[in-house]
């Protein structure tokens, strides 16, 4: 049989846990907002393959701004 120190360590130990997995789901898990794009990669746009057909405006500026330099 435990203690009420253990208890009590124990009980706040379970709901600090719980509290961060909840937490952690929510973040996870939650929905973005309607139109909301974000790239999937953390790698600069010019080294990307999906460049010539992503519709994010760090994308369209990097291809004007690669097409300019090659011409």
């Amino acid at each position: 049989m435990c203690n009420r120190r253990e208890f009590l360590k124990t009980s706040a130990r379970t709901v600090l846990l719980g509290g961060l997995v909840l937490g952690s789901g929510y973040l996870i898990f939650r929905e973005k907002p309607g139109n909301a794009e974000a790239c999937n990669f953390d790698f600069a746009c010019k080294n990307c393959n999906r460049l010539s057909s992503c519709n994010l405006p760090e994308a369209r500026t990097q291809l004007q701004t690669g097409s300019s330099k090659t011409k």
